[in-house]
C-alpha cells in the first residue's frame, strides 16, 4: 500500500512482481487459447496483489505467449498497441474499438478493476510503407517486443519497444533509441526489457538524464554463472544506479530461467525468489519512492514489509540447469590456496587487487576457489555469444579444478573473515554481486560497494565482512559500452545443430535451441570445420551411393513392380535422402522440416559468408587501433605551475611536439584539464602558429571589427615592422590580401596576424611561435619593441 505524509506527499509504495510459469502448449494449442490461459493467470495474480495493498504490478517478458516461432505466425497474434504520446487511450472505456486487440483490452480492464498500475510485455505490430521507408520489413509492418503500462483507470500511460533483442529474429528493433518513462503519484518510473539492462541505453540514461526513480523490468533471463544470474544482475543494477528496480522473470528451471525481485536502490534486495522455487510466486514489498532517502521508514528493520504468495496450482517439476557460463580462456585465472593473501593480477592492462583472510587456516584444503581477472577491451570475449566489452574482477567456486561448471550449493563451511576486491576500471559503469548457497544473494548489511568516479574511469572496491555462511561468488563487473562490437558483427547462431542436440522439434524455435545452437557454433566452430574436412570423403561416398541407388531403381523399375518391392526400395530411398542431422536422431524428413531448415540455413549463409568475414577484418583493425591508443596513455602536459601578473612576460621553450601549443590551447579552454585548474582575469588575444587572414584589406585584417584608433594603429604597425611593407603595397594598408592571404608572403601573414592580436589591447596576449616566419633582424625589432 502507499503511505503519505501530512502534506499528501507519497513516501513509499506497495510494489509487486509476478514470477510466471507460461501456460499452454505451443505444439497443440492455438495462439488465442494460449494467450487466454495466461490472461487468466495474470488476472488471478493481479487480484491477489491488489488485495494485499500493491499499487503497481509487473509481469515478465512474454507473459502471454512465447513468440519463438516464425515471423508470420507471430504477426497473426500481435496487436496494434496505441501510443500514449499521441493522444489519450483507454481501451476499457471504449471496448468496441479494441475488439481486434483482446489482450490490450483485457489488461486495461484488469488495471481498472484492481485499481493498480500494471506492466505487461507482449507483441506490438504496426504498418509501414515498404516504398517510402527503407527500413520497413518486406511484410509491410514492424513488430516489437513491447512493455505496456496501464494506469489504475485502465489508460495506457507508456509503451516501450525493446532496444536490444536476443536472437529474436521475429521482432524488429526500433530505429531511434527509445527512452520511455511516466509520472505517477509514486514518482517517475521507466521501462526496459531483459537484455536492455546490459547496455547503457535506455536504463542508465533514463536515470541520469530523465530522473527515473523506479525502473520496471519485465525479463526472460537465463542464468550465466558464476556472476550473471538473474538476481545478481538485478540487484547489482539497482545498487549501482541507486534506483528502485521491479524485476519480473519467467520460471523455467530447465532453462536456468528464474529469479525475480524487488530492489530498493543501494539498499539492495527487499524480496526475491531463488532456485528452490517450484511454483509461480507473487512478491510484494514496501519500497521508498526515492531509494536514496536514508531516513525512509519502510527500510528500517522493524518497519519493513514484504510478502511472498505461492500459486500452488502453477508448478514445475523441472530441475535447475546452468545453461551458460563465463568463458575464462585467455584471461588470468588463479586458484586460492593460502589462508590469507594480498596480491595484484593484471589482464591486458586491467589490474585487480585481492585481499582476504579465512576464519580457519585449513578452510581451502580440497576446495576449488578461483580468482579471475578478465579484460575484453581489446578482444578475447568472456561470453562468446554476445562479445560485449567487459572488465571483470571476481572470486568464485568451481565444481572442480577444471572450472568448467559452477556449484549452486555447497556443504563446505569455508568462511572468509573478510574479503576485498578493488580495481581501477576504464569505465564509470560497474556492478557488484555476491551469492551464497542456492544462488541466494548475500544480504546487503554484510558488504560495501564504493565507486569513486573519475574522468576516464572509476576506482571501485567491494568489501565483505563478518559473513558466516559459505560464499559461492563475489565479483565486480565493468561495462565499457563505447567499445562494444557493433551488433552486425556478432556471430549468429547455427540453429539446426542446437535443435538436434536438444531434441527440440525443428519448427519449435525455442529459446533453448537458439541459445544452445549459438553457443555450439562459437565454441566448436574450429572443430566443426575440421570435422567436415576429415569426413568429406565419407560424405562423398554417401552421395555416390544415393545416386547409384536411384539409377539402379529406375533401370530395374519393371522388376521391382513385378515382385512388389516398392515399399522396400522406397525405404531405401528415404534413408538415403534424409538430412544427416535427422538420420542421426532417427527422425523422418518432412516438407515442413525442409522449408523451415532452408529458412534457417539462409540465416546462417548470410551471417557466415558476409558478417563473419567482415567481423574478422574489422576486428583486426580494431585491435591495431586499441594497441596504438594504449601505447600513448599519458597526458601531454603534466606538473605545470605558473603565476603571472600584469606586465609579466613568460616564454615557453621546448622541442617540436613538447606541448607548447597545447599549453596555450589549454589556457584558451580548447583542451580539457584532467587535474588542477587554470584561472585567467581579463580579456585574451591569441596569435596562432598558423597565420590566418581573410579576404579584405590589410587594415581590416588588423582591426578585425574594432574601432579605428589612429595613434594605436600606427604604434602597432611600427611594433610589427609593417611600415616598410605598407610602402611597397600598391594601395598601402588598403591593399586587398586575398583569400587566406594569398597575395602576402609568409612573414607578412605572420606579422599581420600578430598585429591583430596586439591591436585588441587585451589584458592577456598569447603568441604561438610568432617569430618563426620572419628573418633575424625583423624578429629582433619585434622583440625589442
Amino acid at each position: 500500500m502507499s503511505y503519505t505524509l501530512n502534506n499528501n506527499i507519497v513516501v513509499f509504495i506497495g510494489a509487486a512482481v509476478f514470477e510466471h510459469i507460461l501456460q499452454g502448449n505451443g505444439s497443440t494449442d492455438e495462439p488465442s487459447i494460449i494467450i487466454q490461459k495466461n490472461l487468466n493467470v495474470i488476472k488471478q495474480a493481479a487480484i491477489k496483489a491488489s488485495e494485499n495493498g500493491a499499487n503497481i504490478l509487473v509481469f515478465p517478458e512474454y507473459c502471454l505467449i512465447d513468440p519463438m516461432t516464425s515471423r508470420k505466425t507471430v504477426a497473426a497474434y500481435t496487436e496494434t498497441i496505441p501510443d500514449p504520446r499521441h493522444g489519450s487511450h483507454n481501451p476499457c472505456a471504449k471496448p468496441l474499438e479494441y475488439k481486434s486487440s483482446p489482450a490490450t483490452l483485457a489488461l486495461s480492464c484488469l488495471a481498472k478493476e484492481t485499481h493498480m498500475y500494471i506492466v505487461a510485455d507482449y507483441g506490438d505490430r504496426y504498418q509501414c510503407n515498404v516504398t517510402s521507408d527503407p527500413k520497413c520489413p518486406k511484410d509491410g509492418h514492424y513488430m516489437h517486443d513491447t512493455a505496456v503500462a496501464f494506469d489504475p483507470n485502465g489508460a495506457i500511460v507508456a509503451k516501450y519497444h525493446k532496444s536490444h533483442t536476443w536472437f529474436e529474429f521475429e521482432y524488429d528493433t526500433p530505429p531511434p533509441q527509445e527512452f520511455v518513462y511516466f509520472d505517477t503519484p509514486f514518482g517517475r518510473m521507466g521501462l526496459q526489457i531483459c537484455f536492455d539492462i546490459w547496455f547503457k541505453n535506455p536504463g542508465i540514461k533514463n536515470v541520469a538524464k530523465y530522473g527515473v526513480q523506479t525502473m520496471l523490468f519485465p525479463t526472460d533471463w537465463f542464468d550465466e554463472l558464476p556472476l550473471q544470474s538473474a538476481k545478481q544482475v538485478q540487484e547489482s543494477w539497482a545498487v549501482a544506479n541507486r534506483v528502485n528496480l521491479l524485476a519480473a522473470n519467467q520460471l523455467d528451471p530447465q532453462m536456468g530461467t528464474l529469479g525475480s525481485g524487488i530492489y530498493a536502490g543501494q539498499n539492495g534486495a527487499i524480496v526475491y525468489t531463488n532456485i528452490t522455487t517450484k511454483t509461480s510466486k507473487l512478491l510484494i514489498a514496501d519500497i521508498p519512492v526515492d531509494s536514496r532517502n536514508p531516513s525512509a521508514s519502510c527500510l528500517k528493520p522493524d518497519h519493513r514489509f514484504n510478502k511472498t504468495i505461492s500459486f500452488e496450482t502453477l508448478k514445475t517439476d523441472g530441475k535447475y540447469q546452468m545453461i551458460d557460463k563465463m568463458y575464462t580462456k585467455g584471461h588470468m585465472f588463479n586458484k586460492l590456496t593460502a589462508s590469507e593473501s594480498s596480491s595484484v593480477v593484471c589482464d591486458s592492462g586491467f589490474c585487480c587487487h585481492l585481499n582476504y583472510s579465512l576464519k580457519s587456516v585449513d578452510d581451502l584444503k580440497g576446495q576449488s576457489f578461483w580468482w579471475f581477472v578478465g579484460n575484453t577491451t581489446i578482444g578475447r570475449p568472456i561470453v562468446l555469444v554476445y562479445p560485449v566489452c567487459t572488465e571483470i574482477c571476481g572470486v568464485f567456486r568451481c565444481v572442480d579444478d577444471r572450472c568448467e561448471s559452477f556449484p549452486t550449493h555447497t556443504s563446505d563451511q569455508t568462511v572468509f573473515k573478510w574479503l576485498r576486491l578493488s580495481a581501477t576500471f576504464n569505465t564509470n559503469t560497474t556492478y557488484p554481486s555476491l551469492t551464497t548457497n542456492d544462488l541466494a544473494l548475500v544480504p546487503k548489511q554484510y558488504w560495501v560497494y564504493e565507486n569513486r568516479q573519475q574522468i576516464n574511469g572509476s576506482e571501485v572496491s567491494l568489501d565483505l565482512n563478518n559473513y558466516d555462511k559459505p560464499l559461492l561468488a563475489m565479483g565486480l563487473y565493468g561495462r565499457c559500452f563505447n567499445r562494444d562490437l557493433p551488433l552486425e558483427l556478432w556471430i549468429y547462431p547455427l540453429f539446426i545443430k542446437g535443435m538436434r542436440k536438444n531434441r527440440v522439434d525443428i519448427e519449435d524455435m525455442s529459446r533453448c535451441s537458439r541459445y544452445d545452437a549459438s553457443k555450439l557454433l562459437v565454441e566448436n566452430l574450429e572443430r566443426s570445420v575440421w570435422f567436415v574436412w576429415d569426413n568429406q570423403y565419407y560424405w562423398a561416398q554417401l552421395t555416390d551411393n544415393r545416386l547409384r541407388h536411384m539409377v539402379e531403381i529406375i533401370s530395374g523399375m519393371r522388376v521391382i513392380k513385378m515382385y512388389s518391392w516398392e515399399q522396400s526400395f522406397a525405404d531405401l530411398v528415404a534413408e538415403a535422402r534424409n538430412f544427416i542431422t535427422l538420420v542421426l536422431t532417427g527422425e523422418v524428413l518432412t516438407a515442413k522440416a525442409v522449408f523451415v531448415s532452408m529458412m534457417l540455413f539462409n540465416y546462417v549463409r548470410v551471417n557466415m559468408t558476409w558478417y563473419f568475414p567482415q567481423s574478422i577484418a574489422m576486428g583486426a583493425e580494431l585491435l591495431v587501433s586499441c594497441n596504438r591508443i594504449q601505447e600513448s596513455p599519458f597526458p601531454t602536459l603534466q606538473n605545470i605551475s605558473a603565476h603571472l601578473r600584469a606586465g609579466d612576460l613568460l616564454a615557453v621553450i621546448g622541442p617540436v611536439g613538447a606541448g607548447k601549443s597545447s599549453l596555450l590551447m589549454t589556457v584558451l579552454n580548447e583542451l580539457p584539464v584532467l587535474s588542477g585548474s587554470i584561472k585567467t582575469v581579463g580579456s585574451i588575444s591569441y596569435a596562432s602558429q598558423e597565420p590566418w587572414n581573410f579576404n579584405n584589406s590589410v587594415q581590416n585584417n588588423i582591426l578585425f571589427g574594432a574601432e579605428y584608433n589612429e595613434s594605436r594603429y600606427k604604434r602597432v604597425v611600427e611594433v610589427c615592422a609593417l611600415e616598410r611593407d605598407f610602402e611597397i603595397f600598391p594601395f598601402g594598408d588598403k591593399t586587398l590580401v586575398g583569400e587566406r592571404g594569398v597575395s602576402l608572403s609568409g612573414g607578412q601573414k605572420a606579422r599581420i596576424t600578430l598585429a591583430r592580436a596586439l591591436y585588441r589591447n587585451s589584458d592577456i596576449v598569447l603568441m604561438d611561435d610568432p617569430l618563426s616566419a620572419v628573418d633575424t633582424s625583423v624578429a629582433e625589432h619585434i622583440f625589442d619593441k
